[in-house]
């Protein structure tokens, strides 16, 4: 091997350390991102109330995905420092199992987008109408997960500033509205209404009634009328939601699918420089046996 060479296998290597050392900082990120889920669910308790398993659905993935890029640097890094053709070899089909992965998680995705937010929104439409506040009623069922649904469709009103799944007249079909009409008169939850402090507190009374008045009244009620109410659903709001996250998770999918490519490339082209290396050495090998004869 001349020096142009040795000089671009040089060239090759740092490039593969340096992407495979990316990879390996990104994964034990997205490990660190997974834990902090686990850790915090409460602050994420609103994707509750989208889906019972989302944070759970969220957290091994992330832990997956991250495992499979601490991997992917490891093996890159100990490959391109030690020229091991097996280390870069593997390096390399995990590449290619996540480049494979990405393409079918993604089709997936755009192809199964409407029937996903139906489950979703199913799933939404199910928790607030048998579980709100289910631990209220007179026979208790389960009554650690309504509580969980409670604080959750809380939060999630409190967050996006919404009520119910299409708008506040979902309550009506609830069995918190059955239980609640009779004894205190509730059409809508105190997280429906624009309290006082802006935030959901269930001890702060100031506006509470007007927005009861104009749950009662709604929808025959306009909309510039509604001062005290969350007129606006949480489907539309979550879909919006969706929406506007959704661009920098794909640029950010395609910038790894960009990266995923330049360490296949540079980890198959050590590889082939590594091969050609060890080649000219047995080639060097038989020729001095050769003279030697």
């Amino acid at each position: 091997m001349g020096k142009c060479g040795e000089l671009s296998m040089v060239c090759i290597k740092t490039l593969s350390v340096v992407v495979n050392l990316t990879f390996l900082l990104l994964g034990c990120g997205v490990i660190g991102a997974g834990i902090w889920i686990h850790m915090n669910r409460d602050s994420l308790m609103f994707m509750f109330a989208l889906h019972s398993s989302l944070t759970d659905v969220l957290h091994y993935l992330l832990l997956s995905v991250g495992s499979v890029l601490v991997a992917i640097g490891f093996m890159g890094c100990f490959g391109a420092c030690t020229e091991s053709v097996c280390f870069l070899g593997f390096c390399s089909f995990l590449c290619v199992f996540i480049i494979i992965g990405g393409i079918i998680f993604g089709c997936l995705v755009s192809f199964l987008s409407k029937e996903l937010l139906q489950v979703l929104f199913a799933e939404m439409w199910y928790k607030l109408r048998h579980h709100y506040n289910a631990t209220a009623l007179p026979v208790v069922v389960n009554s650690s997960e309504p509580n969980n649904v409670t604080i959750a469709w809380d939060v999630l009103q409190t967050k996006f500033n919404c009520c119910g799944v299409a708008g506040p007249s979902d309550y009506i079909y609830s069995s918190w509205f059955n239980h609640s009409k009779d004894a205190d008169g509730l059409f809508v939850p105190a997280s429906c209404c624009l309290l006082h402090d802006s935030e959901y507190n269930p001890d702060v009374k100031k506006d509470f009634d007007p927005c009861q008045a104009e749950a009662i009244l709604y929808p025959r009620i306009k909309r510039h009328q509604r001062h005290h109410l969350k007129s606006r659903g949480c489907q539309p709001v979550v879909v919006e939601w969706i929406s506007e996250n959704r661009s920098p998770a794909v640029s950010a999918l395609c910038l790894l699918a960009v990266v995923q490519f330049i360490n296949l490339f540079s980890s198959c082209a050590l590889m082939r420089s590594i091969r050609k290396k060890m080649s000219d050495y047995s080639w060097s090998d038989d020729d001095e046996e050769l003279e030697m004869e």
